[in-house]
């Protein structure tokens, strides 16, 4: 793909960012629907228990199984794995998770909208999202709507297990990659911001 096609796609991306901004803000309703818990987990009462609960929610069969599979070797703990964005209000409605994980393509305006619909639902969820926008606008409008890190698509396990445990710990995560970003974020988080 050219610079220029690239840069095209990033200024179109950027312009529905921006015109999904307002739609954050406003309230969710959840559907009724309940989202299926796979019969292998259960769900936790403890809130030390429950630190670590994770619902993950990717684009693929394929890019959910591999996240899972990071998880299934740590010391998290997946809950819930689905691949439909359009789910998510009512999973994280029904198992309360301390962490999400949203993967997400940068054609598509989903993830914002994700982020705004959890941050709605429960503030004190954290989240971690995994795409491939690399324009500083995107990266800051990401940490804007509620993410708590951001790296690029597909992370190592290693780098993705040290990205949660600092967002677990109250701090925030940026790909080392996107390193240059980061002193423009300053006026956009709370907390420091970590590059792994």
């Amino acid at each position: 793909m050219s610079t220029q096609t690239t840069r095209n796609s990033d200024a179109a991306l950027l312009r529905k960012a921006r015109a999904h901004t307002d739609m954050l803000k406003t309230p969710i309703t959840t559907s009724q629907s309940r989202v299926q818990i796979p019969p292998q987990t259960s769900l936790l009462s403890s809130a030390t228990e429950s630190s670590s609960i994770i619902a993950v929610v990717a684009n693929s069969d394929m890019v959910l199984q591999g996240l899972t599979r990071y998880l299934k070797a740590s010391h998290f703990q997946a809950m819930a794995a689905i691949t439909s964005l359009s789910d998510l209000t009512s999973l994280v409605s029904e198992i309360r998770p301390a962490m999400v994980i949203i993967e997400t393509s940068s054609q598509s305006m989903e993830g914002f909208e994700a982020i705004g619909a959890i941050r709605r639902i429960n503030p004190a969820i954290k989240i971690l999202v995994l795409a491939d926008y690399t324009m500083p606008s995107l990266v800051r409008m990401i940490f804007r709507s509620g993410a708590h890190g951001y790296l690029l698509s597909m992370p190592t396990q290693a780098t993705m297990l040290k990205a949660l445990d600092i967002i677990k710990n109250g701090e925030n995560v940026l790909d080392k990659q996107l390193e240059y970003i980061r002193p423009t974020l300053s006026n956009t988080l709370t907390s420091a911001c970590i590059t792994v």
